[in-house]
């Protein structure tokens, strides 16, 4: 058995299934001892079941390790607490968090109500965030730590029936970047995987809805073509959260990667690309002539009005 993170002990949020359950496994294949957490609910973030989180917890000990299984709802502020909490009384210590815990509703904007909206932020953001705070201050007083947030590459794409998917995946990615600059001088680093199409029930889900849309014009390009996707195996993926946990990779710190299959890439989202300036403030009709010719030169609108949709 490989030991690369021989004494190590880890929680892996959304433990139970898809990404995280690889997680979980490989983290224990390279010596961890793992807290696996899942609630076991519906993509849609409905019901509850302790079969994934036992079902995983059952194959690591099959396989010699060592892993104890949690089924708290994350999204509860005072519940997130309880996995890291597990991981510190059962093993004494925590040097990982891989959050991978994950709903979906995808619906257009204008058909989602607050329950649509809320469940995801709370699941995908708030989960990740609760636990991330739970998580550092354990590995503040140790003077080290590992943290992976698993977040989606509709964080640095467009896609249609996302929206809240996509605020969550965006909020992901910013609070990590900030934690890593407050917690890496305290020996703790904060990385975030943007996974590209992965063997996954969200995936599974996208391809079956962009089937079903192809010839639907208020669907991006993006989703439509989803429906010809062959997913990655969740493995590739579990080997690189793995891997930023193991003392290897421990300057690497305030990262986002996209990870597709064999393909390892580093985002550098939102850099600056074009740009004007001026002596003193701009006026609006400066803007109106300049931002054309320059900033917006040659960047086409991602989404144009259809002309079939505004006919009276």
């Amino acid at each position: 058995m490989p030991t690369h993170l021989k004494g190590k002990v880890a929680v892996v949020t959304g433990g139970g299934r898809g990404i995280g359950k690889a997680v979980a496994l490989e983290l224990a294949r390279q010596g961890a001892k793992v807290v696996v957490t899942d609630i076991g609910a519906e993509l849609d973030g409905t019901g509850r079941s302790k079969e994934f989180a036992d079902a995983v917890v059952k194959e690591i000990k099959k396989s010699k390790g060592e892993a104890i299984a949690d089924y708290s709802d994350v999204s509860d502020y005072a519940l997130a607490k309880k996995p890291i909490d597990l991981a510190v009384k059962t093993y004494g210590r925590l040097d990982i968090l891989v959050n991978s815990i994950g709903n979906a509703r995808p619906k257009l904007f204008l058909d989602c109500s607050q329950e649509d909206l809320d469940i995801l932020i709370d699941v995908m953001l708030k989960g990740k965030l609760y636990t991330t705070r739970h998580a550092a201050a354990v590995m503040a007083k140790q003077k080290s730590g590992s943290i992976v947030n698993i977040a989606s590459n509709i964080g640095l794409i467009r896609m249609t029936r996302r929206v809240a998917y996509g605020a969550a995946q965006v909020g992901i990615i910013g609070f990590s970047n900030v934690a890593a600059v407050e917690l890496g001088p305290l020996g703790v680093t904060v990385n975030t995987i943007c996974p590209g199409a992965t063997e996954s029930r969200l995936i599974r889900e996208a391809m079956r809805l962009a089937k079903l849309e192809l010839n639907n014009p208020i669907i991006a390009p993006t989703e439509r073509g989803t429906a010809f996707l062959t997913p990655n195996p969740a493995e590739d993926c579990a080997t690189f959260a793995a891997y930023l946990c193991t003392d290897a990779a421990k300057s690497i710190n305030g990262q986002v990667f996209y990870v597709a299959g064999p393909q390892v890439s580093r985002a550098e989202h939102w850099s600056l690309s074009k740009n004007i300036y001026k002596n003193g403030h701009w006026t609006m009709e400066e803007l109106i002539e300049a931002v054309p010719k320059t900033v917006m030169q040659g960047v086409p609108n991602p989404a144009p009005p259809i002309p079939a949709l505004h006919k009276k």
